[in-house]
């Protein structure tokens, strides 16, 4: 389901809030869930994310550490997202199942389909596209429009067949550095074991990426991922 298919839903579960709230928390959460990371739990209401509640050291953008010799080939299909790491602390409640889909979309561009559920284990599903184009350099460096925000991901380290490492970045203009957004931790699948967990950590060290608040993302009852 696109944002352009909100109108067309029926309020879920009997809500008593107008539908002007539900498109309105939903296309807060594409962009929030974007650009930075959240908390799901299973609270009624929607909160909007709290700026500057508690504030960490912010990493650099780690666009020279993206991992060379990439094979974008292997890196394409599904992934969970199961955490975010950010310097700042944030909240963002009732949601779950995030997750993306990576396909080319034409030569050196990438489609990525962004996945969640809200609310968290009784909405629908919504799905998002997005476009990037890839680097000519280095094609673990994307560059992505979204919302009016000029976006860089970069894919850090992955073993293609468990887990990867993305960080996003946010392009500053004025000949500035990129600024650091989050971290976030991709799985092949809803959990990762003890093993892999620890090669994400030590991937993670080794850029400098690593982020003081971590959001756990909610990945249990989410089998309409799997096959979206």
């Amino acid at each position: 389901m696109t944002l352009n298919q909100i109108l067309s839903v029926p309020l879920v579960n009997g809500r008593s809030s107008s539908w002007a709230w539900l498109a309105k928390s939903v296309s807060y959460l594409v962009v929030c869930v974007s650009l930075v990371p959240f908390s799901s739990s299973s609270a009624s209401a929607y909160h909007p994310p709290l700026y500057g509640l508690e504030s960490g050291k912010v990493p650099d953008c780690p666009i020279a550490q993206a991992k060379t010799n990439f094979d974008l080939s292997q890196f394409l299909g599904d992934w969970y997202v199961l955490a975010y790491e950010y310097p700042k602390k944030m909240r963002l409640k009732d949601l779950s199942c995030v997750g993306l889909h990576f396909s080319m979309a034409g030569f050196g561009d990438i489609q990525s389909n962004f996945t969640f559920r809200f609310p968290a284990k009784t909405g629908f599903f919504y799905h998002v596209p997005t476009f990037s184009i890839v680097s000519q350099v280095k094609t673990s460096l994307w560059e992505t429009q979204f919302v009016g925000v000029e976006l860089i991901s970069s894919i850090v380290e992955t073993d293609y067949q468990n887990w990867a490492v993305l960080v996003q970045c946010r392009e500053s203009g004025g000949g500035s550095d990129p600024k650091f957004l989050s971290t976030r931790i991709l799985s092949r699948a809803r959990t990762l074991s003890t093993e892999h967990f620890m090669e994400v950590q030590a991937a993670i060290e080794k850029v400098g990426a690593s982020a003081d608040f971590r959001y756990p993302v909610v990945q249990d009852e989410c089998e309409e991922l799997d096959s979206a």
